[in-house]
């Protein structure tokens, strides 16, 4: 069996190629594995629906049109697809961040083109997910997952823009803001949980 290919977007080769996609999975169903820095990624089977993608500079591999492959997703970009369900199209694009030199943000959007193949399905629903009772405890449980990544990575940033603070310092303001940051991005969460259920239209 050939090996699936795999494509992880980086700034120093992807700002401004968008990449169409078809999802092949339930953007809810995909479990973050930790990485070697400790950071959440996240594997998720998508098709290549554009034209043929050039993973990096000329001369590198090349994800064909209409082949399948492997998006390696940081939480950020997990974020952003996590409401995409299976057989939903996006564009999934690495900007510059004009307001801020040198970031980068993700712009995902809805593709206009459909996607109309047979899915084949890698597991069954029925199987016990991931040794919960239940595809919605996991879904659930996931979710708060990448909130509290996302959380942890936030106030992190912010402990780490005071020069003066000690290492045991900046631990304790991430402590004490950490619990604040989560409750902020549940609250978000759940606007947008419920901006998708209102309106045809996928959060960003």
């Amino acid at each position: 069996m050939a090996q699936t290919a795999f494509l992880k977007l980086k700034k120093e080769h992807n700002i401004g190629k968008p990449i169409k996609v078809a999802m092949l999975v339930n953007g809810e169903d995909v479990k973050g594995e930790e990485n070697r820095w400790g950071k959440l990624e996240y594997k998720i089977r998508c098709e290549n629906i554009g034209e043929d993608y050039l993973t990096a500079e000329p001369g590198s591999f090349t994800i064909k049109q209409d082949a399948e492959f492997e998006l390696q997703a940081s939480q950020p970009l997990m974020s952003k697809l996590l409401y995409f369900s299976k057989g939903e199209t996006a564009v999934i694009e690495l900007c510059n961040n004009e307001n801020k030199p040198g970031q980068v943000y993700w712009k995902v959007e809805p593709s206009e083109k459909k996607y109309d193949k047979k899915i084949k399905d890698i597991e069954t629903v029925e199987q016990k997910p991931y040794g919960y009772n239940s595809v919605k405890e996991r879904d659930t449980d996931r979710r708060l997952d990448i909130l509290w990544g996302m959380a942890f990575n936030n106030a992190t940033r912010l402990a780490c823009t005071d020069d003066e603070l000690t290492p045991a310092g900046k631990v304790a303001i991430i402590k004490e803001i950490m619990p604040k940051m989560f409750e902020i991005a549940r609250e978000l969460d759940s606007v947008l949980e419920q901006e998708q259920k209102n309106d045809d239209d996928l959060p960003y």
